[in-house]
């Protein structure tokens, strides 16, 4: 289930004052914008492109927990709660960003309530999406999973050329996302193209029929 990304949901006002409570910044590709574990000082709004939550595994590499777009606010409980960060966050691209000192933050929040209630609705329907991947990965077919996570990084972060039908992603991040073997990921694309529902390129997915994923997700 997708949620609209909360700098969407902002009044004028309230994002003007945010924002300049902000820091700039921009980032390349593979640069992490802060660290699992890492002390936390700040929040962070995505301006545009695209960011991935990952957690480090025991061999070394990142698991991705979840990938976010414009609009998105990251980093946001550890701020609030002040404890070290339990995910780290990677451009995926070129990616620019606002910083939001966790003091500021606060402040913010205090100074607008109605921002508060919207960010612990954020919240709340993160943690539904987050039970209901879970529920997903040990139920649905791969196949499911794929064209389900596809409709989701389309409504959220589709390229501005093509709204929510083109987006950059590899396969190895959505077998990450589905919880399944990036082998098995590449066979459920192969056979969503043979559908006719998609397109590929090198990191590259185009959605030529978004009905035809949407009733296969329901099915």
């Amino acid at each position: 289930m997708a949620t609209h990304p909360i700098g969407e949901l902002l009044r004028p006002q309230e994002r003007k004052r945010l924002l300049s409570l902000a820091t700039p910044m921009s980032y390349g590709r593979s640069d992490r914008i802060f660290r699992e574990g890492e002390p936390t000082t700040y929040a962070v709004l995505i301006e545009s492109g695209r960011v991935k939550m990952v957690r480090r595994l025991p061999s070394g590499g990142d698991l991705i927990l979840a990938m976010r777009g414009p609009n998105d606010l990251i980093g946001e409980m550890a701020a609030i709660e002040r404890l070290p960060r339990t995910a780290g966050a990677v451009a995926m691209g070129q990616v620019n960003a606002y910083l939001i000192d966790a003091g500021s933050f606060d402040r913010f929040l205090d100074d607008y309530p109605r921002v508060m209630r919207l960010l612990l609705a954020f919240m709340a329907a993160r943690q539904r999406d987050t039970d209901q991947r879970r529920l997903e990965q040990a139920s649905e077919s791969v196949a499911h999973r794929v064209a389900g996570e596809l409709l989701e990084l389309a409504e959220r972060h589709g390229d501005e050329t093509t709204p929510g039908e083109r987006f950059l992603v590899s396969q190895t991040e959505l077998a990450e996302v589905v919880g399944a073997s990036r082998e098995a990921v590449a066979k459920a694309l192969g056979d969503l193209r043979r559908r006719g529902l998609i397109e590929t390129g090198r990191r590259l997915v185009w959605i030529l029929d978004r009905e035809g994923l949407v009733e296969l997700v329901g099915n």
